[in-house]
């Protein structure tokens, strides 16, 4: 099995590659220019050195960020790139979350921990790693006056990149040292591959936390462009294409059809400049309303479209007089979870084993206030 991974959230780019039991890397001979001048150079160093071809490798791995803004974005289209002319491969991200945690001493994760990186000295990217699922949970952005305090509070060991401590330290963060070793992203990328943890093209997207000026801008022109409409069953076709990209198990074009002929459902689609970008799916019981679905295509999320779905529906709850919004969620949907809560959804109880996988979900109402 042969397994490419690629790192451009930093200054210059990582390229690892293995090849059986042999691992190789770029040497990092490429000083001082950037990733769109070094990246297939480096590719092509480590393919050369494995005495492969790029249609011989089989899974590709990359790391999402936090990091640079341009070159997450040349990592993600670069590999994006080579799955238009690649068939058959097994598609990974991670963050440097990840791969850091992935180097802490095994004797912290039996329990909670977190970590942190250096936000281009302004403040600090900061995550936490939940034992119990052995994921990464709760990313957000801090200054380091709250950093200090949070890391004192919580009672968790924090964990950062070894070259980065002293910021840290400078900054009187209690934070621990750990060695990030050369082999770490082959072994992330290795433990996706048994956990069958591949993304779609669609859904390889950059993690950023803080948005640059341009990308809030951007944002900002979009929540102005969008355009709503409540549709019905000869809109079945629009929102079935959505579904389709949008959900790994999607409801079938026969289903939706007959959602739409339903009195107590009501369905808006969200145009941005004449293009379909996501819907919203609401079912009436009795004098309450429940959000069903709300789905954005994967090539237009991070633009906020999510959020103004479900002002759409708050607002539409509230011009027909509606007693109560409410909504369930996979209590392991994180993204999910935060989004409606940055909505005004507050949790009110769970519902147990309410999924066909056994999994419990969490029962969210709309806050007035």
């Amino acid at each position: 099995m042969i397994t490419l991974a690629i790192d451009t959230t930093k200054k210059e780019s990582e390229v690892a590659l293995s090849v059986k039991d042999n691992i190789f890397y770029n040497d990092n001979g490429l000083k001082n220019k950037g990733h769109s001048e070094t990246l297939l150079q480096n590719i092509n160093e480590v393919l050369e050195k494995g005495n492969v071809t790029l249609k011989e490798v089989k899974n590709i791995l990359v790391i999402t960020g936090p990091g640079s803004f341009t070159g997450i974005r040349i990592g993600i289209s670069t590999v994006k790139g080579f799955m238009a002319v690649l068939d058959n491969i097994n598609l990974m991200s991670a963050s440097g979350f990840d791969v850091l945690a992935h180097n802490v001493d095994e004797k912290y994760k039996k329990d909670k921990f977190s970590v942190g990186i250096n936000a281009n000295n302004k403040g600090a990217y900061v995550a936490g790693y939940s034992a119990k699922d052995k994921k990464i949970k709760n990313i957000k952005w801090m200054d380091m006056a709250t950093l200090k305090e949070c890391v004192a509070n919580s009672g968790m060991p924090f964990f950062v990149s070894e070259y980065e401590l002293d910021y840290f330290i400078g900054a009187e963060v209690d934070a621990l040292g750990v060695v990030l070793r050369k082999e770490s992203i082959l072994e992330v990328a290795e433990s996706k591959v048994k956990s069958k943890g591949f993304c779609k093209e669609g859904e390889l997207n950059p993690l950023y936390i803080k948005l640059s000026q341009a990308e809030n801008a951007y944002i900002e022109k979009v929540a102005k462009a969008i355009v709503f409409e409540k549709v019905n069953e000869k809109n079945a076709q629009e929102i079935f294409e959505i579904e389709e990209k949008s959900f790994e198990k999607s409801w079938s074009l026969k289903t939706i059809k007959e959602e739409l002929l339903l009195e107590d459902r009501t369905y808006f689609l969200a145009k941005l400049n004449e293009e379909n970008v996501g819907y919203i799916s609401v079912w009436k019981t009795g004098e309450d309303y429940n959000i069903l679905k709300v789905a954005v295509l994967p090539s237009k999320r991070r633009l906020k479209i999510g959020t103004l779905l479900i002002e759409k529906v708050i607002n539409f709850v509230k011009e027909v007089k509606g007693e109560k919004l409410f909504l369930e969620v996979s209590e392991e949907n994180e993204p999910a979870i935060n989004l409606y809560s940055k909505c005004g959804f507050i949790k009110e109880h769970t519902r147990k084993k309410y999924y066909p996988n056994g999994k419990d979900a969490l029962v969210m109402f709309y806050n007035k206030k």
